[in-house]
């Protein structure tokens, strides 16, 4: 079922015909690849998986099905931490109003993408709503604590 959530997710953002995402689809595993072991673990926040299947997009209802589904066979992180904003935000966040380079805070309808550039200030505000978000990422250390002024 894994394999299953790759390729909806794969498929869904295909469907976007957006050129940013060409460079992460290029390098997108090919069917039949042999998948990554990893030490399963979880995260306080996936107690609301259910709450974020219910507000998905029919677009991406398969997606969250799938997600919720498998999410116990995944490998969850984080590189933030309780003293960094408190256990509290960790149990709740959801990210829904983006600010990058200062232009001003944007709310984002759901199913569609968000773009950054390296290196380029941005921050997320939350909302009483869960979110489900796909966060790509190429070229860096997925492990390195963020940067939090």
């Amino acid at each position: 079922m894994v394999t299953a959530l790759i390729y909806h997710v794969q498929n869904y953002l295909t469907s976007l015909n957006d050129v940013h995402l060409n460079s992460f689809l290029s390098h997108w595993p090919e069917l039949g690849s042999a998948p990554r072991s990893v030490v399963k673990t979880t995260l306080s926040v996936l107690t609301w998986l259910p709450d974020m299947v219910k507000a998905a997009t029919p677009d991406t209802v398969p997606i969250a099905k799938l997600l919720a589904t498998v999410s116990n066979h995944l490998a969850w992180g984080q590189t933030y931490l309780p003293e960094d904003f408190g256990s509290i935000f960790l149990e709740r966040y959801g990210w829904t109003y983006w600010l990058r380079n200062n232009e001003g805070w944007i709310s984002q309808d759901a199913g569609l993408p968000v773009y950054h550039e390296a290196w380029m200030p941005h921050a997320i505000r939350t909302d009483a709503a869960p979110l489900l978000a796909i966060y790509l990422w190429h070229g860096g250390d997925l492990a390195q604590k963020s940067l939090i002024d």
